[in-house]
């Protein structure tokens, strides 16, 4: 059940609570405080009775309950004073007393107690496939693997979609979808897995480890979407995750079964097409028409008007064999043909039907049919556009359109000939906040790249896409830079998947030139976006330029962020120092300088740290590396010459993330003694998000949650740690994601003595755990020894460090009750 309370929405099932400003954290018994007392709306309700809900046989005082509703009207905007939404009954209870209005039933929502789901969405409704879906959300919730097995073009994406939305409720799991349609390489796999799950490979070993220990800790359901191409690696994908935990559900579409242990294997037929006995009364008896009308109507209303049109469209979907795609693409079609006219020309065009000899799959031969069809009925403008579109992955958006019709010189303006292939249903047409970008079905991109090389252009046209994807980046670092941050981080986002294409065609061209311009652009991108990815292409970089190229030093400036970002920091730092002994000024050298800041600054050299950032400093002034600069010597003590710092680089500052970085860095400088300004740091993390900067939101995070354990606000330090557990999990950042256990084995030394020793212990033997100063390491050390008697025989045994990381947010979860002062009722 959903509810609106004025701006704010409440889903009960998915336990999640938005507001107008975007999503709102609430700790799990203020979510359960509220859901009770707005089922209950009618009445007042008596503490005991939400004691006895909330808690059940758990015994807690009055003052955990008080401060679950102190909470609770804070997450809805309102407090003691005003009583708003919710009110105190003196001496008996509280009472929900704002408006509330049920929303349609969530199933299927994201579930952002653990992590968000992120399914796509379809235009039309799913037709005809209601039975099918009843039982593979059965299948589901019975097996962690289910297969949904048939020939291109049947559906099964969004068959598999919809399907989780409905599963993905029933068993409490976010969902993620990983289309593979893109992915060329088998090993490229757990890539996009990870990138789909949101995280990152961080400082784990590779993306399979990343998305095996982040799933082991927060399970999903997880729709993997056009397996077929690439079946070894969705096997050894799908093998190592599902080990991981037994609750990890996987969805998988193919044109045929992967063949591994424990699958359960769903083969998805056509849909009823129900000619024979076709009318205007019975079109819902057949889901094959049905699809085809909604597809229709959406450019001729009145395509259906009479029983003997009725008829017709029976045996058009009839001699399509029911496969959706085929039907789609007809459907496109209607603004030029009437009904007879489609049937047709689809005696001429589908001749390939009746050639009962060839070893294809007749299915698969009807929709190679269709899709041709549709392609001749173009003209040739029209033809030349959509086979040039099939080398951007990603599609591309009207100033990419623009672009492209220079190089094309097409008889018609490019964006009307783009409208008509929507129109036809040949391109799709989404909407975003840059404006409209259009892409093509896989099915129709592989027949695009068919005809390139039919035509003789597919080199061309890759060239033509790989420097239309360089130009776009020449303008990134600055646009990083700048006002206009945000846009460009939607950018990049979107153009992903065209700039790793571009990647790999100037990677088999020996383009190295503009290969290292790629990576240079890329890697001021990822710098406080963690990306694996990104940094994996520097390996392969740094492979292929030999020590005599004059992009040697680039080349190791770049890749020294990657080894320190992987915990690394050895290499780091002597890479950074031979890029400085290469280099003699530009960006090489001032990008090695912050590399080697950065990797010194995590092995405990804060002089050799604020010396390097001093260098790069000179060479070109960011707010960014002056900020640096300022916490070194805030660390150090020199807290006046830090504000200083800070309030020269602020003049500095040309981006919201730079903005976001010097709010953290001066609170962090006040914090050291115990001065920190929380509303400055709840700023630099809601900056910091609006652009991605998850490396900026995280340590910002770090922060906030101690001021909160030095205030003893317990909740907010509890669900602080909470999230920030989870946040360094999805960056793969183990790095900051042990300080922040070492922070949390502090907090829970005295309610879970084991769970904190084991924190600590795993924490000094793990490579990217970073150093710490003499005064902690003295404080962890003596904390260290004054476990050792209490650890139990669990903790005696190394854990994988996913389970450490569980264990730490079970511990938090149980410390919000028995540290809530708690007394018998």
């Amino acid at each position: 059940m959903r509810y609106r309370i004025g701006s704010y929405t409440l889903d009960r099932d998915a336990r999640f609570l938005s507001g107008a400003d975007g999503d709102v954290h609430v700790e799990p018994q203020v979510f359960d405080v509220l859901c009770y007392l707005i089922e209950a709306r009618d009445r007042a309700v008596a503490k005991s009775e939400l004691l006895d809900e909330v808690w059940g046989d758990q015994f807690v005082s009055e003052s955990a309950l008080t401060s679950r509703i102190k909470s609770a009207r804070a997450a809805l905007g309102d407090d003691g004073r005003r009583q708003d939404v919710i009110r105190t009954v003196h001496g008996f209870g509280y009472q929900f007393v704002h408006e509330v209005d049920e929303l349609a039933d969530s199933r299927g929502r994201d579930a952002r107690a653990v992590s968000r789901t992120v399914l796509p969405s379809f235009a039309q409704p799913l037709r005809g496939r209601d039975a099918e879906a009843n039982e593979l959300v059965e299948l589901i919730g019975a097996n962690q693997l289910v297969s949904i097995v048939g020939p291109g073009g049947m559906g099964k994406t969004h068959l598999a979609v919809e399907v989780a939305r409905t599963a993905a409720g029933s068993i409490s799991l976010p969902a993620a979808f990983v289309d593979l349609a893109t992915i060329h390489d088998a090993d490229a796999v757990p890539a996009a897995l990870v990138l789909a799950l949101g995280i990152e490979t961080g400082q784990r070993q590779n993306s399979l480890d990343a998305a095996a220990e982040y799933l082991a800790a927060v399970p999903h359901l997880v729709v993997l979407d056009n397996c077929e191409h690439v079946l070894d690696g969705v096997a050894a994908t799908i093998a190592c995750v599902v080990a991981a935990d037994d609750h990890v559900r996987i969805v998988t579409t193919s044109r045929e079964p992967l063949g591994v242990a424990n699958e359960r294997v769903y083969r998805l037929g056509v849909l009823p097409t129900a000619a024979d006995a076709l009318d205007l009364a019975s079109i819902e008896d057949s889901p094959a028409a049905a699809l085809f009308l909604d597809r229709a109507r959406l450019i001729d209303a009145g395509v259906l008007s009479t029983d003997d049109h009725a008829r017709l469209l029976g045996e058009l979907c009839a001699r399509l064999d029911g496969l959706p795609l085929a039907i789609e693409l007809a459907a496109g079609r209607v603004a030029a043909f009437d009904l007879p006219d489609l049937l047709a020309v689809l005696d001429r065009r589908l001749d390939v039907i009746a050639d009962r000899s060839s070893t294809r799959d007749h299915r698969h031969r009807t929709l190679r049919a269709t899709v041709d069809w549709s392609y001749q009925l173009l003209t040739d403008d029209e033809q030349r556009l959509l086979r040039t579109l099939a080398v951007f992955p990603a599609g591309v958006t009207v100033a990419g359109l623009e672009r492209l019709d220079a190089h094309l010189a097409l008889d018609r303006d490019v964006l009307e000939s783009a409208a008509r292939l929507v129109d036809a249903s040949l391109l799709i047409r989404s909407k975003t906040t840059e404006g409209s970008r259009y892409n093509q079905l896989e099915t129709l991109r592989t027949f695009g790249l068919e005809q390139l090389d039919a035509h003789g252009e597919r080199q061309r046209a890759q060239s033509l896409a790989a420097h239309a994807t360089l130009d776009l980046l020449d303008g990134l670092t600055d646009g990083l830079r700048s006002r206009d941050e945000a846009r460009w981080v939607r950018l990049v986002r979107a153009e992903f998947p065209n700039i790793r294409a571009t990647r790999r065609w100037l990677d088999e061209h020996d383009h190295i030139v503009d290969l290292v311009t790629l990576s240079k652009s890329m890697i001021r991108y990822s710098r406080l976006r963690d990306s694996n990815e990104i940094w994996a292409w520097s390996d392969d970089l740094l492979d292929r330029v030999a020590e005599d190229h004059p992009q040697r030093a680039a080349v190791l400036a770049i890749h020294a962020q990657s080894a320190w970002r992987r915990g690394d920091n050895t290499v780091a730092i002597d890479e950074a120092r031979q890029a400085l002994a290469m280099a003699d000024a530009g960006w090489a050298r001032e990008q090695a300088w912050s590399e080697l800041g950065s990797a010194l600054l995590l092995i405990g050299d804060f002089d050799g740290a604020s010396a390097a950032w001093e260098e790069e400093a000179s060479e070109s002034r960011t707010a960014t590396g002056r900020a640096a600069i300022a916490l070194v010597a805030g660390y150090s003590g020199q807290l006046d010459r830090a504000r200083q710092i800070v309030a020269d680089a602020r003049g500095h500052s040309r981006s919201t993330s730079e903005d976001a970085w010097l709010d953290y860095v001066e609170a962090e400088v006040a914090n050291t003694i115990g001065a920190a300004d929380v509303e400055q740091l709840r700023r630099a993390i809601a900056q910091a998000r609006s652009v991605e900067s998850s490396f900026v939101a995280g340590v910002a995070m770090v922060t906030l949650a101690s001021v909160y354990v030095a205030d003893g606000d317990i909740d907010r330090a509890n669900a602080t740690y909470e999230e920030l557990i989870r946040h360094w999990l999805r960056s793969g950042s183990w790095t900051q994601l042990w300080t922040t256990l070492r922070n949390v084995a502090e907090l829970i030394a005295d309610s879970h003595p084991a769970t904190s020793w084991e924190i600590l212990i795993a924490a000094d033997d793990d490579a990217n755990s970073p150093a710490v100063d003499e005064e902690t390491r003295q404080r962890l050390d003596e904390l260290i020894a004054r476990l050792l008697p209490l650890r139990d025989e669990r903790s005696s045994v190394r854990v994988p460090r996913a389970a450490i990381a569980e264990r730490a947010l079970t511990a938090l979860a149980e410390r919000q009750v028995t540290e809530s002062a708690p007394s018998h009722r």
